[in-house]
């Protein structure tokens, strides 16, 4: 394929797309890989959205936080996946 038919084949593809999570991520590898800088999602969120992750960032330096491996066995646990 030519460069212009590759870019032609990613548009449609592109275009197809209408869901915004999976747009935002199209987005941000593209960018990654062209080079472009890099995009400040912390700026984009609400001061609510901020003053959440804020708390909760402050709830994991005090030690409050769940392990990883410890909620993936509860999931694992209560939706009957196989661990």
């Amino acid at each position: 394929m030519k460069t212009i038919e590759l870019k032609a084949r990613a548009y449609q593809l592109i275009d197809n797309i209408n869901d915004n999570n999976l747009l935002k991520i199209v987005i941000t590898f593209i960018s990654k890989l062209s080079g472009e800088r890099k995009i400040d999602y912390w700026s984009q969120l609400t001061d609510d959205q901020r003053e959440s992750i804020e708390a909760g960032l402050a709830q994991l330096k005090r030690g409050e936080g769940i392990p990883h491996a410890q909620v993936m066995n509860e999931a694992k646990t209560k939706y009957g996946m196989s661990k």
